[in-house]
């Protein structure tokens, strides 16, 4: 993933956090959603992210086994509001 600013808003450095929506189809057919960083997960820190004009990203995350990913949605917030977003259907 490449996120960026432009303009006035590259002058400043942002920070701040990544934030994973995936849906995913069991076995059984039941579908659920998957956030990631989970709130008490004890590596969300990883998810952190800081810029200036541009950064590359790149990184994993695990799914169950017997799930199948129907769709991610990629967030960039900063203090809990969303800056951006992006979503790609599988």
């Amino acid at each position: 993933m490449l996120a960026s600013q432009r303009g006035a808003e590259a002058k400043q450095e942002f920070r701040g956090v990544l934030q994973f929506q995936v849906t995913v189809v069991a076995a059984t057919g039941h579908s659920a959603i998957i956030v990631l960083p989970h709130p008490d997960d004890s590596d969300a820190g990883k998810f952190a992210v800081s810029f200036r004009a541009f950064r590359s990203l790149e990184g994993s995350f695990h799914v169950p086994v017997d799930a199948t990913v129907k769709r991610v949605e990629v967030r960039l917030m900063q203090d809990g509001a969303v800056m951006a977003s992006q979503s790609v259907s599988l």
